[in-house]
């Protein structure tokens, strides 16, 4: 009896030592487990940490970069009446009316690729609603690191200008609806306060709501930019291309600080088509290439 008892008690004891092995295998095992899961977790927590700071430092580097060819709309504005930085150095802005449009735009924006300069786009709300296409071209001007300015929703003089006077309230309503179009494709954020109005702001010397509607941009801190160069494609003239390239050796011949006037809208093939030209003219005329913001 002694000796079954004696047997009973080791063989309970076995019993309580291969629980005990095993719950420390087990809880081992999962201390490994939480080991290596944890250690996992916490590289995911600094990879996710380091690829934050890169993309910071990356958007650092292109906000900077912008900065670098970049210059204020009010900057801009004095230099077209003629007050001009005494820096000696010579700017060119290259300027679009009238796009997005899948005749044009598209090229024009790889072959400012191609060179490497930048440009602005001044953009009808009508028209970037029309398709998906526009607003994907919206987003690559922006991508590609052009500025875009307003050029009001629907450039049509007789809903702007009725009877040769700016209509000062509807005008800005197109401006908001085209700031709202803008932002529905490139996010809440987005914000420009650069604008040209159709025609010109100059065509407008003699219109007697000109100095009111003046008002009201400054009031809103919207910047309205003309240009003083032009290739000719704004004036319904049969130019050739080489008619039109001289024009824009003309137009800037006398100003080290050159707002070019063009278009991106359908039909305006030969501004496509002279591009590289004119952006070969003013490289090797020593200007430097910059946007508006």
């Amino acid at each position: 009896m002694k000796k079954n008892n004696f047997y009973k008690k080791k063989k309970h004891k076995m019993v309580i030592s291969t629980i005990v092995a095993a719950l420390l295998i087990v809880s081992t095992g999962l201390g490994i487990k939480n080991f290596f899961f944890n250690k996992q977790e916490k590289n995911k927590v600094v990879q996710a940490s380091v690829e934050e700071e890169k993309s910071k430092e990356s958007n650092n580097k292109d906000n900077k970069k912008h900065d670098d060819y970049s210059i204020d709309r009010n900057d801009v504005a004095n230099m077209l009446n003629g007050k001009y930085p005494k820096d000696g150095k010579k700017y060119v802005f290259l300027t679009f009316d009238d796009g997005p449009n899948a005749q044009t735009t598209e090229d024009i924006l790889n072959i400012l690729k191609e060179k490497d300069v930048k440009a602005t786009f001044f953009v009808l709300g009508s028209n970037i609603e029309k398709s998906d296409k526009m607003k994907s071209l919206i987003k690559r001007e922006i991508e590609d690191g052009h500025a875009i300015g307003n050029h009001s929703y629907s450039h049509k003089y007789d809903l702007l200008y009725p009877k040769g006077k700016v209509d000062i309230k509807y005008f800005m309503e197109e401006i908001d609806k085209t700031n709202e179009v803008l932002k529905s494709v490139l996010g809440e954020d987005f914000e420009t306060k650069v604008i040209r109005m159709p025609g010109g702001h100059l065509s407008r010397h003699k219109d007697p709501n000109i100095n009111e509607l003046d008002k009201e941009l400054e009031v809103n801190k919207i910047t309205n930019i003309d240009w003083n160069c032009v290739n000719g494609d704004a004036e319904g003239k049969p130019y050739t291309e080489e008619q039109m390239l001289e024009n824009v050796k003309k137009s800037s011949k006398n100003t080290n600080k050159a707002i070019v006037l063009m278009h991106d809208a359908p039909g305006k093939k030969k501004t496509r088509d002279i591009l590289s030209k004119v952006i070969d003219y003013f490289k090797e005329q020593g200007y430097e290439f910059k946007t508006i913001k």
